[in-house]
């Protein structure tokens, strides 16, 4: 059997878990070029101090007890103000846990393709797009103010108005009028 069969089959018995995760790790310091394939049993939790900690180190083979999916709204805990989207805090109790090379694993994945119904697109031209930016830059010029790394969704979002989404592309703050897209119409 080879390396790829092996991958094949560990990512096959892996499916079987109620919950996995297929997880690229890598180091700061560049030493590790791996995937971990991690999976387990899945619960709900509604806080992280609801997590057990264990002690001392993981079991041998391992290198955590946990898988931890934890939702944007869990700033709360710390006492920021966040939207509740409903999404579950999941915790996976680690159960099988196996490490390959990144070469491995792309090797033993099947290029099938990717079909889209949907391309995407964007409904607003470049020039649209530079006055909604500038508006924003305009209004609210400081980078604390966290909208510099939205601005590339904002082009992203103007595109969803084709299929009939009503998604706001005008920033509610800005005293600036509302730029002339679809989206901004619909």
């Amino acid at each position: 059997m080879t390396a790829t069969t092996d991958v094949r089959a560990a990512i096959a018995a892996l499916q079987g878990h109620e919950a996995w995760a297929i997880i690229r790790r890598s180091t700061r310091a560049g030493d590790r070029d791996t995937v971990g394939l991690v999976g387990g049993r899945r619960r709900v939790v509604e806080s992280i101090l609801d997590v057990p900690l264990e002690e001392g180190a993981p079991a041998d083979g391992h290198i955590a007890d946990r898988l931890l999916a934890i939702p944007f709204r869990q700033v709360a805990e710390r006492g920021f103000e966040a939207h509740d989207d409903g999404t579950p805090l999941v915790v996976v109790d680690v159960e099988t846990e196996l490490e390959f090379s990144v070469a491995e694993v792309v090797d033993a994945i099947d290029d099938t393709g990717v079909e889209f119904t949907d391309r995407g697109g964007f409904d607003s031209d470049d020039d649209e797009y530079a006055k909604l930016v500038e508006a924003i830059i305009r209004e609210k010029p400081h980078p604390e103010h966290g909208y510099r790394a939205c601005l590339g969704i904002l082009r992203l979002v103007s595109g969803t108005a084709k299929h009939g989404w009503r998604l706001p592309v005008h920033a509610p703050w800005s005293s600036a009028p509302a730029p002339s897209t679809a989206s901004a119409r619909s």
